[in-house]
C-alpha cells in the first residue's frame, strides 16, 4: 500500500507544478481508488469532465463509485451519461440493474441480449460467470442460467462452472439436469470435493431416491473435514424416511463436532421439541 501512497505523492506534486495535466489527474484519480479513498478518487475523476470530450470509461468510472458509496440516485446520472455515449455496452446495462432493483431483470435482460450479438472474450466469459453466481445468491436462477449460458464459451469445463449449473438446475427443481452436471464436476476434480457430493446427494433426497442419498453421503464423509454437515444432511435424509432413531443419531454425531452446528440445532428442536443446552 506504501508503494500507491509514494505514487499519490509524486503525482500531486506533479499538479503543482502543472495544474492542468491531465495525465496526472488521470493517474491520482486510479490511485485514491486503489487506496480505497472513494471521495478523493470521486474528486479527481469529475475534475476530468470540464478539460477532456465526454468519455465513457469516467462517466462509468463515477457511476461505479457511487454504487460503491450507496449513492444511487448519483450512479444513476453517471451510468445514464455512459449509456448515452455507447447504448450498446452490457456492463452499463448491468450496473443499472444493480442501482435499479425495480427494472434490475429487465436491465440484466437487455445485457443478456447484447451480449448475444457480440463474439465473447474469454475475460468476458468470466466476467458472465461472477454475474450469474451474484444472481445465484440473488435467487434469479432464470437469469444465472441465462450468464452461464454466456460464461459456457469460456469457462464451460471447470469445476465450479459445472457445479453452478448443476445448483442452478437444482433451485429450479430439474433434479436429473442437476445431478448430470454435479457428476461432469467431479468428473473433473475426483471424489475430494465433498459439497459436491453432497449436491448429488441433495437431489436424490429430492427424488426420494434415498438409498443414492446415503451413498453420496457416505462418499462425502471419507472425504471431508467438515463431518459435522455431512451427518446433519444424513439426518435430513432420515427425517424424510421418519426414521427418527437414524435422524438424532446422525444430529447428535454432528453436534459432538460442533456442539454449536445451528443446523443441527434446530433440527434436533423440530424433531424433539427440545432445545440444547
Amino acid at each position: 500500500m506504501s508503494y500507491y501512497y509514494d505514487l499519490i505523492e509524486k503525482y500531486e506534486k506533479i499538479l503543482d507544478e502543472k495544474p492542468y495535466s491531465i495525465k496526472a489527474v488521470v493517474s491520482l484519480a486510479r490511485l485514491y481508488l486503489k487506496t480505497k479513498n472513494i471521495e478523493k478518487a470521486i474528486s479527481f475523476y469529475e475534475a476530468l469532465l470540464d478539460p477532456m470530450p465526454r468519455n465513457i470509461e469516467i462517466f462509468k468510472s463515477i457511476g461505479v463509485m457511487y454504487l460503491a458509496k450507496n449513492n444511487k440516485s448519483q450512479a444513476m446520472e453517471y451510468i445514464k451519461e455512459a449509456l448515452f455515449l455507447k447504448e450498446n455496452d452490457p456492463s452499463l446495462y448491468e450496473y443499472a440493474a444493480e442501482i435499479d432493483e425495480i427494472k434490475s431483470s429487465e436491465c440484466y435482460s437487455i445485457a443478456i441480449n447484447l451480449y448475444k450479438n457480440k463474439k465473447i472474450s474469454e475475460i468476458e466469459a468470466l466476467h458472465c460467470f461472477m454475474i450469474a453466481l451474484k444472481l445465484y445468491k440473488k435467487s434469479k436462477y432464470d437469469l444465472s442460467f441465462e450468464y452461464l449460458n454466456l460464461a459456457s464459451i469460456g469457462v464451460g469445463n471447470t469445476v465450479e462452472f459445472k457445479n453452478l449449473l448443476g445448483s442452478v438446475y437444482y433451485k429450479t427443481e430439474e433434479y436429473n439436469k442437476a445431478i448430470e452436471e454435479y457428476n461432469k464436476a467431479i468428473n473433473l476434480v475426483g471424489y475430494d470435493d465433498y459439497i459436491i457430493l453432497i449436491n448429488i446427494a441433495s437431489c436424490y433426497r429430492k427424488k426420494h431416491e434415498f438409498d443414492e442419498a446415503l451413498k453420496y453421503l457416505t462418499l462425502s464423509l471419507n472425504n471431508s473435514n467438515y463431518k459435522e454437515t455431512v451427518y446433519y444432511n444424513i439426518a435430513l435424509v432420515y427425517a424424510d424416511m421418519n426414521d427418527k432413531e437414524n435422524v438424532l443419531l446422525h444430529l447428535n454425531n454432528a453436534l459432538e463436532l460442533e456442539p454449536f452446528h445451528p443446523q443441527s440445532r434446530d433440527l434436533y428442536l423440530e424433531i424433539t421439541g427440545e432445545n440444547i443446552r
